[in-house]
């Protein structure tokens, strides 16, 4: 399948066909087929495979090609007009998409975990969101490219693994105009227990929050900071475990700069491990049930695990420790 491909520029882009040929095992085109058969809702296949489309437009990425038309002039067993292919890729949907980018992050992760990926939260699945938006495009008729009211193209939501250092999902919009707010909800769905997730305060809305919270994904795990907190809570309801500084060895803490500063537990106080962490049962931890109004004051160094109860919002107020200045003075 990709031999032409491969002796026309193993010379010229040896990294561009050292991708090539990862994808060609990552990706390959009878998985990608089947992809389409599950996922498509009005499309189907005839002359023309969803594989081929596949490799045709991961020629431009890898710089093999400049442009999908460029692709398709130079494939000598295309099986349909230029016209026909532009119609099918502008009418690929957008589920079909989303399931092209998970099966194959799924198919890479195995791969990767074995090259070794330290984890940066041990424990803990981290999920980094943000929008992506394709800048505009010379591509547009000219009298329309200087034009801010031109047709815009498409944006996706995405999701992003930093300890696997890849894409894991996304949420592919045809509409420029629509929320991203709302267009991460269906990422939402598939968050699982044991993730931590990521993102700016463009998220930070009811549907959100509750998406969140049937998801279960909204604990934060056992940890101390390195200043003095006042925790006000606003609206919803939260728990929190607390446990004295001195508890460090006990719950296997673990420090994110090597000149301290936050600190990890591997200990979970809401699912304990005595066989791991056996000291860990002469800990006394502290239970606390916030409501709107309340104002918790967090000492430096003392640990907490926050759990959300109901869809909520709290503010952090840190400041300089009290201890610090009477030190300094």
């Amino acid at each position: 399948m990709w031999a032409e491909v491969l002796a026309r520029f193993e010379k010229k882009t040896p990294a561009s066909v050292m991708a090539k040929l990862i994808l060609e095992q990552a990706v390959p085109a009878e998985w990608v087929d089947q992809v389409f058969e599950e996922h498509r809702q009005r499309q189907y296949p005839r002359e023309l495979l969803f594989s081929t489309i596949v490799e045709l437009m991961s020629l431009v990425p890898l710089g093999l090609r400049p442009s999908l038309h460029a692709a398709a002039r130079q494939m000598d067993d295309l099986p349909v007009t230029l016209a026909a292919l532009y119609d099918k890729v502008s009418r690929t949907e957008p589920a079909l998409l989303r399931a092209l980018v998970t099966g194959s992050a799924e198919r890479l992760t195995p791969t990767i975990e074995a090259l070794g990926c330290p984890a940066i939260l041990p424990g803990w699945q981290l999920r980094i969101v943000d929008g992506n938006h394709l800048p505009s495009t010379e591509k547009r008729l000219g009298a329309l490219r200087r034009e801010r009211g031109a047709a815009q193209p498409g944006f996706s939501v995405v999701v992003y693994d930093p300890d696997l250092d890849q894409i894991v999902d996304l949420q592919p919009c045809e509409d420029a105009y629509a929320s991203e707010r709302v267009s991460v909800l269906p990422l939402l769905a598939r968050a699982t227990k044991g993730q931590l997730w990521m993102a700016d305060r463009l998220y930070c809305t009811l549907p959100v929050m509750q998406a969140r919270e049937e998801t279960q994904a909204s604990l934060t795990p056992l940890h101390r900071d390195d200043s003095d907190n006042l925790f006000a809570q606003v609206w919803g309801e939260k728990s929190m475990l607390l446990a004295a500084p001195h508890h460090r060895i006990a719950l296997g803490s673990w420090s994110t700069s090597p000149n301290g500063g936050l600190e990890g537990c591997d200990f979970d106080p809401s699912n304990p491990n005595f066989e791991e962490f056996p000291t860990a049962k002469h800990v006394s931890f502290f239970a606390v049930h916030l409501k709107p109004g309340d104002l918790l004051f967090l000492p430096e160094g003392w640990f907490h695990q926050v759990r959300s109860l109901t869809s909520s919002l709290s503010i952090n107020f840190w400041v300089n420790s009290v201890r610090e200045k009477i030190d300094s003075n």
